[in-house]
């Protein structure tokens, strides 16, 4: 708890600046590169860590693969064990990022599916129309020939 206290003390005035760029960077996500955000993120854990005097103790780093990418699943509900492990895999930020990328471009083809979903909605419902107006046409050439 004293951790805590201490971090909240050393950063009072980092916080409400560091608060607002995370909120516009989560506004503007396609105006800024993913590393840009990280770079934000890895900025406020370093300060989190140096100002709770937090000593961070990372091993098995080793067995994060340098290549093809990763997972990972922490089993602790804290904070600080992605972090760690995000700072003590550094080696691999490539694979994050293209993660990232693969994420960006599965929103973006999603986005670009519902906009063509919308799209044949509004021309299934002009033929909808249609096909009722030549019906109708159809059924009242009908009644005038009789």
């Amino acid at each position: 708890m004293n951790r805590i206290a201490l971090m909240v003390l050393r950063n009072i005035l980092l916080v409400p600046g560091a608060y607002w760029k995370l909120c516009h960077y989560a506004k503007h996500t396609e105006e800024y590169s993913e590393e840009e955000k990280y770079r934000h993120i890895q900025y406020i854990f370093r300060r989190a860590v140096k100002s709770g005097n937090i000593d961070l103790q990372v091993s098995g780093v080793e067995n994060i693969p340098k290549e093809n990418g990763f997972m990972i699943y922490s089993n602790h509900q804290r904070l600080f064990d992605i972090m760690a492990i995000s700072k003590e895999a550094a080696h691999t930020p490539n694979n994050a990022l293209t993660l990232n990328e693969e994420l960006i471009e599965l929103r973006k083809r999603v986005r670009e599916q519902d906009k063509e979903i919308r799209r044949l909605k509004e021309e299934n419902e002009f033929l909808e129309e249609a096909s009722a107006f030549f019906a109708a046409s159809r059924r009242k050439s009908a009644r005038n020939k009789d």
